[in-house]
């Protein structure tokens, strides 16, 4: 009997949120309607809750995620093209500069990639993905993985090595180089132009990847 009575609570929710209204106008607690809140609000604010969880379905919840993660990766690319990396040129010392972008850049390309893996995994569980869609995840993706694994890399190693030989050749304050690292001086600045050059590209390979995907959602 008792097992009946939980099955049909289970299957029939609504009914057992207007058996415990009744129940709860019956045996209101003493106190609780002083404070403003009764007993009968209970049943009600379980039926609320009912009904904003079954309005949260399971593609609105994957659709919101996905949304986010694209959020979260066109924010991060927009903020340190435009906003961050600029500024910092501007106003910091190189060295300083130097020291931000190692760790800042890593970072910045690691999240990236997460976004998009968050996205290539739910949007086909969220809608239907189109072809052209398939293939600006694509673009977005290579760019990135690109600047995470190669080129950023290349241009820091390139970044740390100019700058060791500028200390020991005491030329960042004289401008002038000894003997045969003048040479050298000038394969390192040609090396960071070609890489950072072609981080550039990617990153912006990417960010327009980014926005023409966010546009066709």
């Amino acid at each position: 009997m008792h097992n009946n009575a939980a099955r049909w609570r289970i299957r029939n929710p609504r009914g057992w949120f207007a058996e415990c209204k009744c129940v709860a106008g019956c045996f209101d607690v003493p106190g609780w309607r002083s404070f403003g809140l009764p007993a009968t609000r209970l049943a009600g604010g379980l039926r609320r809750y009912l009904t904003i969880s079954r309005a949260l379905t399971r593609p609105q919840a994957l659709s919101y995620l996905h949304l986010l993660a694209w959020a979260t990766l066109f924010g991060s690319q927009f903020y340190t093209t435009f906003v961050a990396g600029i500024a910092m040129f501007k106003t910091l010392p190189r060295q300083t500069f130097r020291d931000v972008q190692e760790v800042l850049f890593p970072a910045y390309f690691q999240l990236s990639t997460l976004a998009l893996a968050l996205m290539a995994v739910l949007a086909p569980l969220a809608f239907s993905v189109t072809q052209q869609q398939w293939y600006l995840l694509g673009a977005a993706g290579i760019a990135t993985l690109l600047n995470l694994f190669w080129l950023e890399p290349a241009t820091t190693t390139v970044m740390k090595l100019r700058a060791e030989l500028e200390k020991m050749s005491d030329a960042a304050s004289t401008g002038i180089y000894p003997e045969g690292k003048a040479a050298q001086m000038k394969r390192f600045g040609a090396d960071f132009g070609k890489f950072h050059g072609l981080s550039s590209v990617a990153n912006l390979v990417a960010l327009c990847a980014a926005i023409a995907y966010g546009w066709s959602l």
